[in-house]
C-alpha cells in the first residue's frame, strides 16, 4: 500500500490540473471551422512567373535592328519596342533639335520613353567615342630673303608678304604657290630674289609685312648733321622723336653706327629700321671727348659714362697723370673690352 505525503498530493493535484487544461484547449480548438489553402498554390506561382520571363525573352530575342547608332534608327527600329507612330514622331523631333543622340541620358530624357522600355532600348545602343581629329596649323612657305632690317621694297612685288625674326635675322617668305621665277627679274626690285626652301610654317608666326606701313623713299642723308624737317619726312618719324633722336644724338657726340638707333627711347623696332634705311652715318662728324681735359661734371653727361666709371676715370688721371693713349683707359679695373669698344669712338687723349 503507497501512502503519499502531503506535499507529492499537491504535486499531484498541480498536473493533474494541467493536463486537464491542455486536454480542454486542444478538444474545443478543434471545434472551430478552419479554411483550407487551395492545393498547389505555390506551384502556380512559379507556373505563372516562368512564363512572364519566357514571355520577356521571346519579346527580346524577336528585336532586330541592324545598327547600334540610334542616329541611323528608321521608324520600323522604334516600333520593335512597342513605340506607336505619335512616341516615335516624338523621339525623332527631338533627335533633331540635339542634332543627333550623344548619351544614354538624352534618351532618357524623352519623356514618351517609359523607365521599363529604356532599359530595354539601352542594350541594343552602343555610342562610338567620337573621332578627335587634329587640324594642322601649319602651311606652306617659300623662303625668298634674308636681311637685317625689314625691307619694305619687297612690298613693290608680293600683295602677301610674310616675315619671321630669327637669329637677329629677318626672313622673308610669301605662299609656295607663287611663280617666283617671273618675279624674280622685276624692275622694281635691286636685286634678284630666289627659292631659299620651302618650309612648313604656322601662319600665327609670321608677321604680314604689307601691314606695316612703307616708307616714304628719301634721298639717303647725313644722320648726325640732319634736321627735324628731314627727320619728319621719315614714315612714323614726327616731330617729337625727330627732337628726341637730335637730342640723344647730341648727347652722344653723333652716331656711329645704326644699332644706336634701338637706344633711343620709345622708338619702335620698325620705325628705327626705316630710320636705318634712310640715312647714311658720318664719322668725320663725332665729337669726341679729351680724357686729359674732362672734368666728372661733364664726363657723366655722356650716356656712357657714369658716375662710377666717369669718377674713377678722373681718379686715375689725378694718381697717374695724362693718358698716353686711348688704350690706356683700359687699366682702369671697371673698363672691359665690351664697354671699351663702346666708347672708343667718343674718346681722345689730344
Amino acid at each position: 500500500m503507497f501512502v503519499f505525503s502531503g506535499s507529492q498530493r499537491r504535486g499531484t493535484i498541480v498536473l493533474v490540473s494541467f493536463t486537464c487544461i491542455f486536454g480542454l484547449y486542444y478538444y474545443f480548438n478543434a471545434l472551430i471551422p478552419k479554411q483550407d489553402l487551395a492545393p498547389l498554390v505555390f506551384d502556380s506561382i512559379i507556373t505563372s512567373s516562368q512564363s512572364v520571363s519566357i514571355k520577356e525573352q521571346k519579346q527580346v530575342k524577336s528585336i532586330n535592328i541592324k545598327s547600334s547608332d540610334p542616329n541611323t534608327w528608321v521608324f520600323a527600329d522604334w516600333n520593335q519596342f512597342g513605340l506607336s507612330n505619335n512616341q516615335i514622331k516624338t523621339i525623332n523631333k527631338y533627335k533633331n533639335s540635339l542634332g543627333g543622340f550623344s548619351s544614354f541620358e538624352q534618351i532618357k530624357k524623352c519623356h514618351v520613353i517609359s523607365l521599363e522600355k529604356f532599359k530595354a532600348i539601352k542594350k541594343f545602343i552602343v555610342f562610338k567615342k567620337p573621332n578627335k581629329t587634329k587640324l594642322n596649323p601649319l602651311s606652306s612657305f617659300t623662303l625668298i630673303f634674308i636681311d637685317s632690317i625689314p625691307n619694305y621694297e619687297l612690298n613693290n612685288v608680293f600683295d602677301s608678304l610674310y616675315f619671321k625674326k630669327n637669329n637677329d635675322k629677318y626672313h622673308y617668305y610669301v605662299d609656295s604657290d607663287l611663280n617666283l621665277a617671273s618675279m624674280s627679274k622685276s624692275e622694281n626690285l635691286n636685286y634678284n630674289i630666289q627659292n631659299l626652301g620651302t618650309f612648313m610654317i604656322n601662319k600665327k608666326e609670321l608677321y604680314l609685312l604689307n601691314s606695316i606701313t612703307v616708307p616714304l623713299k628719301t634721298t639717303p642723308f647725313n644722320i648726325n648733321q640732319a634736321d627735324v624737317a628731314e627727320l619728319s619726312a621719315i614714315s612714323g618719324i614726327g616731330k617729337v622723336f625727330s627732337n628726341r633722336i637730335i637730342q640723344y644724338r647730341n648727347l652722344l657726340g653723333g652716331f656711329v653706327s645704326s644699332s644706336q638707333f634701338e637706344e633711343i627711347y620709345g622708338l619702335k623696332e620698325e620705325v628705327y629700321s626705316q630710320l636705318a634705311n634712310s640715312v647714311f652715318i658720318d664719322l668725320e662728324s663725332i665729337e669726341t671727348i679729351n680724357l686729359n681735359e674732362v672734368s666728372l661734371d661733364e664726363l657723366k653727361q655722356h650716356p656712357y659714362f657714369n658716375w662710377t666709371l666717369s669718377n674713377a676715370i678722373v681718379n686715375y688721371r689725378y694718381h697717374h697723370g695724362d693718358f698716353k693713349s686711348k688704350s690706356n683707359i683700359k687699366k682702369i679695373h671697371l673698363v672691359n673690352d665690351e664697354i671699351y669698344r663702346k666708347i672708343a669712338p667718343y674718346i681722345s687723349v689730344s
